[in-house]
């Protein structure tokens, strides 16, 4: 019989379904018939969400037989919710009729009269099957849908929202449809399939219409999501269709990725798009003639080859064979040419409608580059010298690295440590004018800072594209690089995107031990002589651009406001490299300020051109302008304030804060380099090291506890040992706990240094903190 506790245990998909099979066949012979159609009703719902819905389609006409049999041994509900899942999975088979489709439409009306249901979601079905076969129907539908109230057998928030945005696209209101979207996104409201499918159908839309950099947005937004899922094989083909137009390369990566989910799925709909997408790709492969292309692909591949060398022709027309035999069927029985005209579609270039759009937070992501400065240029390491440095790197697999007559490196290879692949440029260029470039480390003089600037005459510059990881991982394999061809020693490495300097000695510290970095040497904040007001400033970020960002800006700033609005956008910088991108215009975020001491601030951006209409006299406009939204009494909620016109009182009401990701890394660092700075203590006479613990009081003294609530607090100790074997670091307490006793102040305490949240070094009137572990070594 059933147990939940195994099912829960098995994988999701076929694991699932297989049990749920067998269990199936052991209630029919025991003649259970309420467990029956249970177990029906689960392997519907196991098949629609979690495989290819095939399972689906050969199922429920057994358990509609089945119910209309027995409706007193079956919730009517559930019955009626997996009709629905399976009127909505049936327009991606050939084998469902339209006459066939009528019928299940006309029982699924039938049935909702004679359990008292609302046809709210009868209409919602409508509008998604005119969808393929009449859209001029959508509107009448959308109208009768939205008069109709909801009930238990309605689609959630998120699913409903999905439904109307699709209706609105394919009705020609594709402004309004972005903007419901944007809705959506702005109040976070989601579930299992949306946002993604919505930002499917986006993609697949704004791709047909030409505007390709908005199909691009989304199917960004949606390819992190999507993993590799048998649900998402019909986006995967639509986002491959367009890859192969903007990003030929990462279309070569889907390929490989969901080849096998093609192979194995028998939803012929989503075959289809797979299948049309592949076409195209091997279509507009730029080749030479009779070039082969290298793919590893999966050994149940019908064209499957040892060598992995595939003929872009031969592949073309084995994509285009099968979709367009999915085709033909479809359109024999829907009685239309839908998917004819797909596969016979002549993809425009251009945006083919003018739309006025919001724009988007994410823009191409440009490449992150540090340099490696030479005062000598005999000093330079040829090509040669450069690979052979660099296969010094521990933890770098390479899997090619080649060398060009003008002097450029390019890399391809995969890094263990980090567990994942990268491709590096390295170019030997003319120095840029050092005396604009800013040093984020003490140990930096201006000395230094003069005599690279007089001296320098040329660089190494190592460049790469950044993806969002917990510990910024791209940023170490560029200091391991740089730290390796620094073979004359240079006091400082440039950071090309942020114009900052960086001491080689934490370069090398740093890329020795992999250690994680914080975000603040992501990006940088700078301060300019205002374009439009010679008498102000202009404050704009660097470095979030290549996060796939747009940097910030806050334009005509007054003297006493600079400090002020840099912090803010230092704030909202750390949000967008540590956790999100940056979303549309007019969607607010909240970010990691505390404002009247409780409340989180909201920010939302506009683009240059539309914050300052009237002054607004250059081109780029990649550049955010934030607007800050405070609740409070004393300040209008509604209203987005610019950085500079936020209320004088206000500003004394906001605290700023760590991000949370900071916190965390500050915690790694400071349990990783402790034994520098034990070392250290022992070393330098008079120094002292103050460590912050979390400690656990004992939950039986705490009132109010929720079960799952865990109540940490704070102690300081003053270091005075630490033990390798144990791991664990004994210290006199400076700041005890009020909530346990047991550390009060002047105790002698020993702790797990995974305890350890902070620990600060003093020496001769200076401050230490872990980031700065290599100050302190001998």
């Amino acid at each position: 019989m059933f147990d939940f506790s195994h099912f829960e245990n098995l994988s999701e998909g076929d694991e699932r379904l297989r049990y749920l099979k067998k269990c199936i066949l052991t209630a029919d012979h025991r003649r259970n018939i309420a467990e029956a159609l249970d177990l029906r009703y689960r392997y519907i719902q196991e098949s629609v969400f979690n495989s290819d819905s095939f399972g689906a389609m050969i199922m429920f006409p057994e358990y509609m037989a089945m119910f209309s049999a027995n409706t007193e041994k079956h919730s009517p509900l559930s019955f009626l919710t997996a009709f629905k899942w399976f009127i909505e999975e049936m327009f991606s088979y050939y084998q469902v009729t339209y006459q066939k489709s009528e019928e299940y439409f006309a029982k699924y009306e039938e049935l909702l009269h004679a359990f008292g249901y609302s046809m709210r979601t009868y209409h919602m079905l409508r509008i998604k099957y005119y969808m393929i076969h009449d859209p001029s129907k959508i509107s009448e539908h959308l109208k009768q849908y939205r008069k109709c109230p909801s009930d238990e057998l309605s689609d959630c928030m998120a699913c409903e929202l999905d439904t109307e945005i699709q209706a609105e696209l394919l009705t020609g209101s594709e402004e309004k449809a972005v903007r419901m979207l944007a809705s959506l996104m702005e109040q976070n409201i989601s579930c299992s399939e949306v946002p993604h499918k919505t930002y499917g159908k986006c993609v697949e839309h704004f791709t047909r219409i030409g505007d390709l950099d908005e199909a691009d947005y989304y199917a960004d937004l949606l390819l992190p999501l999507m993993g590799v899922d048998t649900n998402f094989l019909a986006e995967a083909g639509n986002i491959l269709l367009l890859k192969s137009y903007t990003a030929p390369n990462s279309a070569y990566s889907l390929f490989c990725k969901y080849l096998d989910v093609f192979l194995r799925s028998k939803n012929p709909g989503m075959k289809f798009s797979f299948a049309n997408g592949a076409a195209i790709f091997f279509e507009n492969l730029n080749r030479d003639e009779n070039e082969l292309i290298s793919m590893k692909l999966p050994r149940t591949f019908e064209l499957y080859n040892d060598e992995n060398q595939y003929d872009p022709d031969i592949m073309f027309d084995y994509f285009r064979g099968i979709a367009s035999d999915i085709a033909g069927k479809f359109d024999k029985s829907f009685r239309n040419t839908y998917y004819s005209d797909i596969l016979n579609y002549e993809y425009p270039s251009e945006p083919t409608k003018e739309l006025s759009l919001p724009e988007h937070g994410i823009i191409e992501r440009l490449p992150f580059s540090v340099a490696v400065p030479f005062t000598d240029e005999d000093s330079v390491p040829s090509n040669e010298q450069i690979i052979a440095l660099l296969r010094t790197v521990p933890d770098i697999e390479f899997n090619d690295i080649s060398a060009s007559d003008k002097g450029s490196v390019i890399i391809c290879g995969y890094n263990s440590y980090i567990e994942t692949g990268f491709i590096c440029r390295l170019n030997i260029c003319d120095p840029e004018d050092l005396d604009d470039y800013q040093a984020v480390h003490p140990d930096i003089t201006n000395e230094d800072v003069k005599d690279l600037a007089e001296h320098c005459c040329t660089t190494i510059v190592i460049s790469t594209l950044f993806h969002k990881g917990t510990e910024n991982p791209e940023m170490t394999a560029l200091l391991q690089f740089a730290d390796v061809l620094n073979t004359e020693h240079s006091p400082a490495i440039m950071c090309v995107t942020n114009g900052t300097l960086l001491s080689s000695k934490w370069v090398h510290f740093h890329a020795e031990g992999r250690l994680p970095l914080f975000d603040k040497y992501l990006y940088s904040v700078h301060l300019y002589p205002s374009i439009y007001d010679e008498s102000k400033y202009d404050i704009m970020t660097t470095g979030l651009a290549q996060q796939a960002c747009r940097d910030l800006t806050a334009v005509g700033i007054d003297d006493e406001d600079v400090d002020f609005s840099a912090c803010v956008l230092r704030q909202i910088a750390d949000l967008i490299c540590g956790f999100t991108e940056l979303r549309d215009e007019g969607c607010t975020t909240g970010f990691g300020v505390v404002y009247n001491e409780e409340s989180e601030v909201q920010f939302s951006w506009l683009p240059m051109d539309k914050a300052y209409p009237d002054n607004f006299t250059r081109s780029d406009n990649d550049l955010a302008v934030p607007l800050l939204y405070l609740s409070a009494d004393d300040v209008d909620m509604k209203r987005g304030y610019l950085i500079n016109e936020v209320p004088e009182a206000a500003r004394y009401r906001i605290d700023f804060r760590d991000s949370l990701k900071s916190l965390r890394i500050e915690a790694v660092l400071s349990k990783r380099n402790l034994p520098y700075a034990f070392d250290a203590l022992s070393r330098l006479e008079g120094s002292t090291l103050e460590i912050a613990l979390t400690v656990r009081p004992a939950v039986s003294e705490i009132e109010d506890l929720d079960e799952d609530d865990e109540v940490t607090d704070e102690i300081c100790i003053l270091g005075m040992s630490y033990d390798e074997d144990s791991f664990t670091v004994t210290g006199r307490v400076l700041i005890e706990s009020d909530l346990s006793p047991e550390y009060e102040y002047d105790s002698i305490v020993t702790l797990s240094i995974d305890d350890i949240i902070f620990w600060r070094f003093g020496y001769n009137g200076s401050i230490y903190t872990p980031d700065d572990t290599y100050r302190l070594l001998p």
